[in-house]
């Protein structure tokens, strides 16, 4: 039983601490983008307020994995594999933030909707060929 109590603590604050760092850093965007009246403000709430909720669980999994006794043989592949779903998680949110803004730029600054189209399918390809370089 007690070498389950530590690692259910630290994962839970680290839930606890990630989650209020996530408010807070919502509430200072927030309060910069009423200042500056930024216009993308909305399409990136969107595209990352499940997926940074989803980051402070897997960063919480991580850290109470980490004090956890159990075996390297297990602790390393399920450390890796929370690191592995992180790291998708942040691809897919850059994929998803880069399908909103580059036609919302583009509509802005006047650009024919062909030069939209090409210049988003180039970042989603970067971004895809860099995430598999990885």
């Amino acid at each position: 039983m007690p070498d389950v109590i530590i690692p259910v603590a630290v994962f839970l604050a680290a839930v606890i601490a990630t989650l209020w760092l996530r408010r807070l850093s919502y509430s200072a965007l927030d309060r910069w983008t009423k200042k500056t009246q930024w216009q993308g403000y909305e399409m990136l709430l969107q595209a990352t307020r499940i997926p940074s909720v989803l980051w402070c669980l897997l960063v919480s999994a991580y850290l109470g994995l980490t004090v956890s006794v159990v075996p390297i043989a297990w602790k390393d592949p399920a450390g890796r594999s929370l690191w592995t779903l992180l790291v998708l998680s942040f691809i897919l949110t850059t994929l998803n933030l880069a399908h909103k803004f580059i036609p919302f730029y583009g509509v802005r600054w006047s650009l024919p909707q062909r030069a939209i189209t090409v210049s988003s399918n180039i970042v989603r390809v970067s971004i895809l060929v860099v995430a598999i370089l990885m």
